[in-house]
């Protein structure tokens, strides 16, 4: 009996692997009831007057839940359960695998502490888990469903990329290992936390060429683009970004990260930078100097967005990009309902054009998000709040196969 304990304990979940000559994913539940009716005859066994069902599927997460409850010191606890002579084997490694993601569930959301030093580890969070997952899987959706839709600080941003990378970066090995197995909604997430960290290199880039390269207008430039785009990303509706940025800027932008970012092509846009935002209901394309506010009813184009495509010149995400958007919008919407786009200069209040387009469209924006105090009473005086049109939804025409059809 001693030897099936042994058994029982170093290889737990191991088990399931054996093929099914050997009794293969039910051998561990078999070998777990009839340990644990050697238990209740109290016969000599670990388990012996004891109350918790460490023999079934669930005993690792059990045993750690109990220990984190009670406070105490988990190896004078494994002791006291009578199993300190099965370390080293995968029960036991389970249930320090199991106080391990205790630890991340009850961290303060944000809080930078040693145990994301540990998910960092290669040695910890590529440790074999359950169900064919590795720890960092599970620590990872952890901290990505704490956090829900908010930021949950650099610290937390950082630790999640260091373990499973940029989810945008669907070409790297390190996407298929990780990403797939999170979710999509869980990818959907992260690349929001790194719309705002794209956001804020594109304004320091900006704030800091503007200071150091003297050009006129830029400052004046900025405070009301760097008000409307945070308050998109606070709004919680972007979904994915992405920088494009020339020679000149990428040098000012050296020390931060841009793995996910394109170039800008050509020496006269060298000192330019584009952001591109997903909102979900519709898109825009904001730039620097005096490129225009760029927004779509639709995804603009997938080549834009397509990570393995690393360099555009500038008129491919602007002029030209809203050409081509036209066309395909108006094969697939009609003319009825317009060109799908518009392009606004910064000049006046601008953002009004840009909410009473989306409204027209039937798409509510707070506008107090996405103004300044003085701009927002301007709007209210001049031009008033815009009425979502709830008949402004586009509709696709029929296709050929359904035209005609009930």
């Amino acid at each position: 009996m001693q030897h099936l304990f042994r058994v029982y304990f170093m290889r737990f979940d191991e088990l399931d692997d054996l093929p099914a000559d050997q009794g293969g994913a039910a051998i561990l539940d078999t070998l777990g009831a009839l340990l644990a009716n050697q238990a209740a005859l109290r016969s000599r066994s670990p388990l012996a007057g004891t109350r918790a069902p460490r023999t079934e599927r669930d005993g690792p997460f059990a045993l750690a839940q109990a220990i984190r409850q009670g406070g105490a010191d988990p190896a004078r606890a494994i002791a006291a359960a009578g199993l300190a002579s099965y370390e080293g084997g995968r029960y036991l490694e389970l249930v320090r695998q199991h106080l391990f993601l205790e630890e991340l569930r009850t961290l303060p959301l944000g809080a930078e502490q040693p145990v994301l030093g540990e998910i960092r580890n290669p040695a910890t969070h590529r440790k074999p888990h359950l169900r064919g997952r590795m720890l960092g899987h599970a620590a990872l959706e952890i901290l990505i469903d704490r956090a829900d839709h908010s930021y949950p600080g650099d610290a937390w941003r950082d630790a999640v990329l260091d373990v499973a990378g940029d989810p945008r970066l669907t070409y790297h090995e390190s996407y298929a290992t990780w990403w797939p197995v999170l979710g999509s909604e869980r990818e959907d997430r992260v690349a929001s936390w790194l719309a705002r960290a794209d956001l804020q290199i594109f304004l320091d880039v900006l704030a800091r060429y503007s200071e150091e390269a003297g050009i006129q207008g830029m400052s004046r430039m900025l405070p009301p683009r760097k008000r409307m785009l945070e308050g998109l990303i606070d709004l919680g509706i972007v979904r994915r970004s992405r920088l494009y940025v020339g020679d000149d800027v990428r040098r000012f932008a050296r020390q931060a990260s841009l793995a996910a970012s394109a170039n800008l092509t050509g020496s006269q846009y060298s000192q330019r930078a584009l952001l591109y935002l997903d909102c979900g209901e519709f898109h825009i394309i904001e730039g620097s100097h005096n490129t225009q506010l760029w927004t779509y009813l639709d995804v603009p184009s997938s080549r834009i967005i397509d990570p393995t495509r690393r360099r555009f010149y500038y008129e491919e995400l602007t002029s030209e990009l809203a050409s081509g958007f036209v066309r395909r919008w108006q094969a697939t919407m009609g003319t009825a309902q317009g060109t799908g786009h518009l392009g606004i200069r910064h000049a006046g209040l601008w953002q009004a054009k840009f909410l009473e387009f989306l409204a027209h469209h039937g798409i509510a924006v707070n506008p107090e998000a996405l103004l300044s105090r003085a701009d927002y009473q301007q709007l209210r005086q001049r031009h008033g709040l815009p009425w979502v049109n709830p008949d402004g939804r586009p509709v696709a025409l029929e296709s050929e196969d359904t035209r005609g059809t009930a």
